[in-house]
């Protein structure tokens, strides 16, 4: 057995490993080579502090690290961790962080993070012997959305730019990782978004990943809320893509988002729990 990091991994042999370590999850995930290649990018995978264990040369598990500056600190995001089946029970994905943790250190990392489903309850252990710590926990929908009454005032136009001091004082609470605006800032040419203007202001927008047809983020300015303006932006959005939507990893704790989601039709599906490995200690 050998444990090192993955930039000299072929992504044939990444792509195949991670389809064997997914293919009888909860819910089964199996990636394209342009699905593995687009999640590498967006979620702004670093191969150099990502790390696989190889077996006979082979490729048998890996965790997979996107990194990122966010407030003047590093922070790793845990895009991925699997082992094949038959490699299981034998404690690699400790033995990997063991193996990892120096590097991010010496990378002078501040801290980790990661989502895992919370019925998953030996990943979760493996987690917290590591040393994560649970943050919050976060609910995922998919389904069709209803067509429903819109708010005929709106403007709607493309937004070009984003500018997030604008459309942050929007929020009610922080999105996770892969809805975060430092990740969606540099992925923009996958997404559409779509501004809600009234009286010429700017009230509510809403990010959709095209490709998947994910809602990454809908907000709507506080005074202009329960005046159908996100209703009205999704329903903008299904004229364009569609009523097949989902949204994954919305904060439990913004209960009105939550609300919204379940009002379009859409249906729970899992929840996950968002835990942080503090490094810099």
């Amino acid at each position: 057995m050998k444990i090192c990091t993955l930039e000299k991994v072929m992504p044939e042999e990444l792509l195949a490993t991670f389809n064997a370590a997914f293919s009888d999850y909860s819910i089964p995930l199996q990636l394209t080579p342009e699905q593995l290649h687009f999640k590498l990018k967006t979620e702004k995978v670093c191969l150099s502090l990502s790390v696989g264990v190889f077996v006979d040369k082979k490729l048998v598990g890996f965790i997979l690290h996107g990194m990122d500056v966010i407030d003047r600190k590093k922070i790793v995001y845990n895009a991925g961790t699997g082992v094949i089946p038959k490699e299981r029970g034998k404690g690699l994905t400790v033995k990997m962080y063991e193996y990892i943790q120096p590097k991010l250190k010496v990378a002078q990392v501040h801290a980790a993070l990661l989502e895992v489903i919370s019925t998953n309850i030996q990943a979760i252990k493996s987690y917290q012997k590591v040393g994560y710590k649970v943050q919050r926990e976060l609910v995922c929908f998919t389904g069709k959305v209803r067509t429903q009454e819109i708010n005929t005032n709106l403007i709607f136009k493309p937004l070009k730019t984003y500018d997030w001091t604008l459309l942050k004082s929007f929020w009610n609470c922080n999105p996770s990782w892969q809805n975060a605006a430092h990740i969606l800032q540099d992925s923009k040419a996958f997404h559409e978004a779509v501004g809600a203007c009234l009286n010429h202001r700017l009230v509510g927008y809403i990010i959709l990943n095209s490709k998947s047809k994910k809602i990454q983020q809908v907000a709507v300015t506080n005074e202009e809320r329960r005046n159908k303006i996100a209703t009205s932006l999704v329903q903008y959005m299904l004229t364009r893509h569609g009523n097949e939507f989902l949204a994954i990893n919305v904060p439990k704790s913004n209960a009105a988002l939550l609300a919204f989601f379940e009002s379009l039709g859409l249906k729970y599906t899992l929840s996950q729990l968002e835990m942080k490995w503090q490094l810099d200690k």
